[in-house]
């Protein structure tokens, strides 16, 4: 038995020798998908389905022929029970049989990464201005971040940008006193760094900016208050906000009062309130006042001008104005208003008072409108010359008392105009004619001759929306513009044959355009679109 072991023993020595060694040592080892714990190795080596892998931390002594490593059966292998931020030596010996196995491989090192926690939360902050931005203290996610590591052993830093925080660039100066540079949302990268080693990770969290309640109370608001009785109008202050998703606590001059938990809230006394509102959910809070004070009923009266009714109110408080259910308007003046009955309310703004109703009635409707100075050529006529009215006739005389349709004569349109003559125009609406005339006196200027300054004036375009331009042969010398109701607009001395009137600023109607050259002008009518 003992010469069959040794003639065994021969055979497998003088095979190795001659022929090589029968069992390879496995290569092309790599080590992938490495994370904090775990990292895959493979390697090449045909014909053997059993191997040894031996995992030591970097430093240590390598395996000899007495280590016994992992026998393992599958290639590659996930190594797992690694320790994060640590380096690492890999070997593999093949296993061919039994009886017979490969040398340890050459070492093939790697390092596990630094593990963070992954379940890092995300920040909020409130924005009670509405701008979408807020501030952060960002070092209030450390602890989430650090989950398990020792802080004295570890940097942790803040930045904009992935790019940055694997560069440990630019990374943010006052982390606990950020404001978001994205409005609403957005990522911040967090490099954390061993102190020793320089092994670091990086990981990432939101911040996100969530609105503040809009809560709007006007800034001031009067409790209608009868004197008579001692008695105020409730004057009820609206969030204009859900009852639901929200808490509400009221305040007067400070003192919260007790109860008052409502989206709404209805004082009877004078004084400074404040509500203070939390959204439910996001727990974002804001708050509102407003001054009450007190204030009598609504005392108005109108007065009547032609078509131009004014109200007149006392007491303190803004009032709208509404005419025949049209839209309420802040101005207290209705101009060119129909003939006959109109209903007119007088409402109270941010008031407990109710709204006052006045009934008025326009009897007669007023003069038609224009420049009460026209200037034309011989030979024009009533037809030329430019108001702003409805059913406009022409008298030789002012309105007076006793004078009438039936008692005096109308000029007809044909009338040849007369040079410094006044003529008269009224209007009828309904039948009704206006007892005031609008007074319009008339400047002739004659042609003496084919040379005349202003005999081949050119103006263009007529209607006009931006720019009108007039040019002459002869300069001019100054150019007026007008409107209806003889109000200058536009006034300049120039001196050149082309000048440009910048219309684009007027309201649309009718202009009068006076060009003068020496002694000589010139009027024409102009319509702005």
């Amino acid at each position: 038995m003992t010469k069959n072991y040794l003639f065994s023993l021969l055979v497998s020595l003088l095979t190795t020798v001659v022929m090589g060694q029968v069992c390879p040592v496995p290569g092309n080892i790599a080590v992938t998908n490495i994370t904090s714990n775990s990292a895959v190795i493979n390697w090449t080596g045909s014909g053997t389905t059993q191997w040894e892998v031996y995992i030591t931390p970097a430093g240590t002594a390598p395996p000899n022929s007495n280590t016994v490593g992992t026998i393992v059966t599958s290639n590659p292998y996930v190594v797992t029970n690694l320790i994060g931020c640590t380096s690492y030596n890999a070997y593999i010996k093949a296993v061919c049989s039994p009886t017979q196995s490969s040398n340890w491989s050459a070492a093939m090192s790697f390092s596990t990464v630094l593990g963070l926690n992954s379940d890092i939360p995300d920040l909020e902050a409130c924005d009670a201005s509405t701008t979408g931005f807020a501030t952060f203290d960002l070092t209030s996610n450390n602890y989430a971040v650090l989950y398990g590591l020792n802080p004295s052993e570890y940097t942790v830093s803040y930045f904009e940008t992935i790019t940055d925080a694997y560069t440990n660039t630019s990374a943010l100066a006052s982390p606990t006193n950020y404001v978001n540079i994205n409005q609403q949302q957005m990522q911040i990268y967090v490099r954390v760094e061993n102190n020793t080693s320089g092994c670091f990770a990086i990981a990432y969290f939101y911040i996100r900016v969530t609105q503040a309640p809009h809560v709007y109370l006007p800034a001031n608001g009067q409790i209608c208050y009868n004197q008579a009785n001692s008695t105020a109008t409730p004057y009820t202050i609206n969030t204009n906000l859900s009852g639901n998703g929200y808490t509400f606590q009221w305040s007067k001059d400070g003192v919260i009062i007790a109860g008052a938990t409502g989206n709404s809230f209805s004082a009877t006394t004078e004084g400074t309130y404040a509500v203070s509102v939390q959204n439910i959910i996001t727990g974002c809070s804001a708050m509102a006042s407003t001054l009450l004070t007190y204030s009598s009923a609504v005392n108005a009266n109108a007065t009547i001008d032609d078509q131009t009714i004014t109200i007149n109110t006392t007491g303190p408080g803004n009032y709208q104005y509404q005419i025949d259910n049209e839209p309420a308007q802040l101005s207290n003046t209705f101009e060119n208003v129909a003939l006959g009955f109109h209903s007119i309310a007088v409402i109270p703004v941010n008031s407990s008072c109710s709204p006052l109703y006045l009934t008025v009635q326009v009897t007669t409707p007023s003069a038609p409108r224009g420049q009460s100075t026209q200037t034309f050529t011989q030979g024009q006529t009533l037809a030329n010359l430019v108001v702003n009215g409805q059913n406009i006739h022409w008298y030789a005389n002012a309105s007076a008392p006793g004078l009438t349709t039936t008692t005096e004569t109308r000029l007809p349109l044909t009338t040849v105009l007369t040079h410094n003559t006044t003529y008269y125009a009224s209007q009828t609406i309904n039948d009704i004619e206006s007892p005031d005339r609008l007074a319009v006196t008339v400047q002739l200027t004659a042609l003496s001759n084919e040379d005349f300054n202003l005999n081949k004036l050119a103006y263009y375009p007529n209607p006009v929306t931006n720019s009108l331009t007039v040019s002459n042969p002869e300069a001019f010398t100054g150019i007026t513009v007008s409107n209806l109701l003889g109000q200058i607009v536009f006034d300049r001395k120039v001196n050149s044959t082309l000048h440009e009137i910048d219309f684009s600023n007027l309201s649309k109607g009718i202009y009068m355009v006076r060009v003068s050259a020496n002694d000589q002008s010139k009027t024409f009518k102009i319509i702005k679109e």
